[in-house]
């Protein structure tokens, strides 16, 4: 099992995810309203999770308008073209950047897409001060929406 193949059944165990079928490749048309890249190893679970659907829900997207990658592989293991091969996979409207490694990993300029640049939900949960920001990030990212629709 190749490393990407081991890290894509731990991401969706993590899911709760039991069956993949790949996607075919989509047209040159957005294939998802949102691409989320989460900071760290692993996608949201839990109480982040959580909080990262809620937030979603506040701007009116269900969960099939959006897609959750990650922007670095395990410590020691990153794949620095994996961000780009799941960018052209999706071809998000626009992306939603949580935390800096996210942000970092997307200077590259990997997407022509609008980038809006958040706080990772581990941090609201640590600071809910931050979640008003957060909101406005948030916002931002719905205009940017209304604007490529």
């Amino acid at each position: 099992m190749s490393r990407l193949d081991a890290r894509r059944q731990r991401l969706l165990a993590a899911m709760d995810i039991t069956v993949w079928q790949p996607r075919a490749s989509q047209s040159a048309s957005p294939s998802c309203s949102l691409m989320v890249v989460a900071g760290g190893p692993d996608v949201p679970t839990g109480q982040t999770g959580e909080l990262l659907d809620n937030m979603l829900a506040a701007i009116g997207l269900r969960n099939s308008e959006a897609v959750v990658v990650t922007s670095a592989g395990a410590p020691g293991d990153a794949d620095p073209g994996q961000l780009s091969a799941d960018i052209e996979q999706h071809n998000p409207a626009v992306i939603l950047a949580l935390g800096a490694p996210a942000a970092e990993a997307l200077k590259a300029g990997v997407s022509s897409a609008p980038v809006v640049v958040s706080f990772d939900p581990a941090a609201l949960l640590a600071d809910p001060q931050l979640k008003a920001k957060a909101w406005e990030d948030l916002l931002a990212v719905q205009r940017a929406l209304a604007e490529a629709a």
